[in-house]
Parts: structure tokens; sequence; C-alpha cells
């Protein structure tokens, strides 16, 4: 098994409470706004690409499951934004 640093636990389980804090987001039917979304899975995919070259496993790792949850926050309000546009009448909350 992987011999895990202190700071890589703290990152890793740090990023696993952020990536449990997004589920309600992702099961609801409010998003955040498409803008934010994209940028913080941008963001988040290069902090986790940057733990993995560190060898930073775990921080690594919950980050992309972060960086996922942002990506797919960010398809599914594209998704609302899309169906508005075909169905002006619906509205989004």
């Amino acid at each position: 098994m992987f011999d895990l640093s202190w700071q890589d636990w703290v990152l890793g389980v740090g990023q696993l409470v952020l990536f449990l804090a997004l589920i309600p987001s992702l099961i609801t039917k409010q998003k955040p706004v498409l803008s934010t979304s994209i940028i913080s899975a941008l963001v988040l995919s290069s902090f986790a690409t940057t733990f993995i070259s560190l060898q930073l496993w775990f921080g690594g790792l919950a980050t992309t499951f972060s960086a996922l949850a942002w990506y797919t926050l960010a398809w599914q309000r594209y998704k609302q934004i899309n169906s508005k546009t075909q169905n002006p009448n619906k509205k989004i909350k």
C-alpha cells in the first residue's frame, strides 16, 4: 500500500468533504452558474494533476472526484440552459 504523508491525508480528506458538499447540488434541480462550474472543474483538474505529479495520491484522487462533480454540474446546467432555449415557457429555478 502507499505510504501517505500527513499533507496527502489533509488534502484528501478536505477534498472528500468538499465533494460530499456538492452532492445536494448534483441531485437537485438548482445548479450553479455554468461559468462557475467550468472554472471550478478546470482549476481542480490542474490541482489534481499537480498533486499526482507530487505523488500525493489520495489528495490527487479526491481532487479528481471533486473536479468530476463540477464537470457534471456544468453539464447539468448546460442541459438546463439548452432545454430552456428549446422550450422558452419552462421556468428554471
